[in-house]
Formats: C-alpha cells, sequence, structure tokens
C-alpha cells in the first residue's frame, strides 16, 4: 500500500492502495493504524486521491468486517473490535518503548534514520512528509501494541522494519562513495579478488582468513 501510494498518481492507483490495505487489516489489524498517517497525508496533498483512498479504504474494511460479523455470528467484531480496546495498560512502558525497545538496541539506526528524515523533510518536502508520515503510522501501531498488557516483543517488528528501511536510505550500503558510484565501477570485491574466495569452501576461506 505504501508503494502504491508513493509512486502512483492517479485516483486508480490510490484506489487499488485501498484495497491492498483492507487485504493488510485482514492479516493484522494493526494496519489500519498505519495507513491512517498517511491518508491524511495524501488528503492534504491532493484531497481527490486522499479521498479516493479513505472511502475505497473504509468500506473496504466496513464491508468485510460486516461480512465476517454475520460469517462468525459476532465473534470477528467482539476480537477485533472490541476485546484489544479493553487491555490495560502497561506501567512504565510508555517511555520503555523508546529508550529499552527502541533506542537502545538500535541507536545508530535511530539517530541515522532522524536525520535522514530531517534532511529529506528539508530538502524535498513532499518525499519527507510522506516517509514521516508513513514511519509515525508503523511506528505508532507498535507503540500502542506495545502499551497495552499482554504486548510481546514481536509487535516491535514493525518499529524494527521502519527503522532499517530509513536506514538503508540513510546510509545506503550500495552506494560506492558519497558522490554515488561512477560509471564504470570500482573494481572487483576485494573479498572476491581470490579465486578460492569466489567458490567460497570452508577450508579455503578459513585458511585465507587464518592468514
Amino acid at each position: 500500500g505504501l508503494l502504491m501510494v508513493r509512486t502512483s498518481e492517479s485516483t486508480a492507483g490510490h484506489a487499488a492502495a485501498g484495497l491492498v490495505w483492507t487485504a493488510a487489516f485482514l492479516t493484522k489489524q494493526p494496519a489500519l493504524a498505519m495507513a491512517a498517517p498517511v491518508v491524511l497525508f495524501v488528503c492534504v496533498t491532493s484531497w481527490r486521491r486522499g479521498l479516493v483512498l479513505g472511502l475505497v479504504l473504509g468500506a473496504g474494511v466496513g464491508l468485510a468486517s460486516l461480512a465476517l460479523h454475520w460469517q462468525s455470528r459476532g465473534w470477528f467484531t467482539f476480537y477485533v473490535w472490541e476485546y484489544p480496546f479493553k487491555h490495560a495498560f502497561t506501567t512504565g512502558a510508555w517511555w520503555r518503548f523508546w529508550t529499552t525497545d527502541v533506542l537502545q538496541p538500535m541507536p545508530v539506526a535511530c539517530v541515522a534514520s532522524a536525520a535522514w528524515l530531517l534532511w529529506l523533510v528539508r530538502s524535498r518536502p513532499g518525499a519527507g512528509w510522506f516517509w514521516l508520515a508513513a514511519t509515525a503510522g508503523v511506528g505508532g501501531a507498535s507503540y500502542r501494541s506495545r502499551l497495552q498488557a499482554g504486548g510481546y516483543d514481536n509487535v516491535l517488528i514493525p518499529a524494527y522494519a521502519a527503522l532499517c528501511v530509513l536506514m538503508a536510505w540513510a546510509a545506503n550500503p550500495f552506494a560506492a562513495t558519497f558522490g554515488g558510484a561512477p560509471a564504470d565501477g570500482e573494481g572487483l570485491n576485494p573479498s572476491l579478488q581470490n579465486f578460492y574466495m569466489s567458490i567460497h569452501p570452508d577450508r579455503k576461506s578459513t585458511r585465507l582468513n587464518s592468514s
């Protein structure tokens, strides 16, 4: 859904993104919270595309919920729309999410991602605000799930994934130099300049590394 919204300039593309996000909601319900800031961003930048995206997503989620409510005799509504909001909040999780869960294991990614987002907002506002909205949605969904009692470590996966994506743009591992990769490349990777490293047998690799 994010990719379709980011790359499409047509209302049809945004309608398709709404359907994809509906499918994502049926797979994992926090996807709806992840989509909300992006839908708001699209409404601000282009109200027609935002209206189409919001209507398709709302209609898709609403109709699917009604169908599953009827098929499950009300259990879908209970487990998806009622029960999750009855969980108590965990004391201390309000700040432990940021310090222990996010910053402590991924300090470099946090700093690099924040710096890259700040640079992007200032240099390319359209792209910058889009990725800021996407990050807020994904991170906010993880944060909300972590706050409730019973929120296990797996709810952090969306936040970690967002940091990994942002980190890849902030420090592109495929960029050979800061000025961009030269047209003719920079030659063979030093790790592959030895014939045996291209085959990578354990015995030869161990001997080369030990020498």
